[in-house]
C-alpha cells in the first residue's frame, strides 16, 4: 500500500472538513439543547451531559435497528416474462373497454 504525502494530506484535510461540519451542524442543536434543559430546571452539569448523550444514543440505535430491519427484508421476485409469445399490448384492458353498468355490477 503506497501512501505517499500527499495522499495522507488530503485524506486530514478530508477528516477536518467533515468533523467541521458536523461541529456546525451540532452545536447550534446542542445549544438549544442546553437552553431547553435549563429553562426546565435542569442545572446540573451531569445532566446537562447526560440529556444530549442518551438523545444522540436512541437516534444511533434508531437507525442501526432500521437498516438491520432493511437488511433482513427480502427484495420483491423479479417478473416472469415469457419469451415464446409476442407481447400483447390489449392483453388486461378487456375489463377497461366494457360500459360502466357491466363493469360495477
Amino acid at each position: 500500500m503506497n501512501i505517499t504525502i500527499m495522499g495522507l494530506l488530503n485524506t486530514a484535510l478530508w477528516i477536518v472538513i467533515v468533523l467541521l461540519a458536523f461541529f456546525m451542524q451540532v452545536m447550534p442543536f446542542l445549544l438549544v439543547l442546553t437552553l431547553i434543559n435549563i429553562s426546565f430546571g435542569v442545572s446540573s452539569s451531569v445532566a446537562l451531559f447526560l440529556i444530549p448523550t442518551v438523545l444522540f444514543g436512541m437516534l444511533i440505535t434508531a437507525c442501526v435497528y432500521a437498516s438491520a430491519r432493511t437488511r433482513k427484508k427480502l427484495p420483491a421476485p423479479l417478473p416472469v416474462y415469457r419469451t415464446d409469445q409476442e407481447p400483447n399490448p390489449w392483453k388486461g384492458l378487456a375489463t377497461c373497454m366494457q360500459p360502466h353498468s357491466r363493469r360495477f355490477r
